[in-house]
């Protein structure tokens, strides 16, 4: 539905291109330029490309060492509120338990190439979509080019 619409849109838009302006012809090659190049649906598709194209820069990296900074016991509860210092209540230093420690992940069994696998495949699947999209555009302006053109020799018959 929404292809029809765009087609007849782009046929009358080329009639009355061609009936305005009939000393500048336009030719198939330029119909298809300019159909293609504003349109906003492969302006989409390339950035589903682009992301793709991440995705595997992405999956090709090396995991990163990780660093945990962990406290326990904190008792907000229980902080001396006093200003003159009264009964001791909880110091956070001496009363907290923190931890620091380090990780790295070591990936075995061939993860990491699979991953690489799977984004690879995505982006081609992105790319031939992409290919198809411009393909079923490159149609449809080609048959509103050509059905203009005959709308145009016909009302020139009569």
């Amino acid at each position: 539905m929404k292809g029809r619409i765009v087609a007849a849109l782009v046929a009358v838009v080329l009639i009355h291109g061609l009936r305005a302006a009939e000393r500048e012809r336009l030719s198939l090659r330029q119909a298809l330029e300019e159909g293609t190049q504003q349109n906003p649906l492969l302006h989409t598709e390339t950035n589903r490309i682009e992301s793709a194209t991440g995705q595997v820069q992405q999956a090709r990296l090396k995991p990163n060492p990780r660093l945990v900074i962990q406290q326990e016991n904190a008792r907000a509860w229980q902080f001396d509120r006093t200003p003159s210092g009264g009964i001791p209540g909880f110091v956070f230093f001496r009363d907290t338990d923190t931890f620091v420690y380090g990780s790295q992940v070591i990936e075995r069994g061939g993860k990491r190439e699979s991953r690489v696998e799977f984004a690879q495949s995505e982006l081609d699947r992105v790319r031939s979509e992409r290919d198809v999209v411009e393909q079923q555009l490159r149609s449809r302006i080609a048959a509103a080019y050509w059905a203009a053109v005959a709308a145009a020799k016909t009302s020139e018959l009569y």
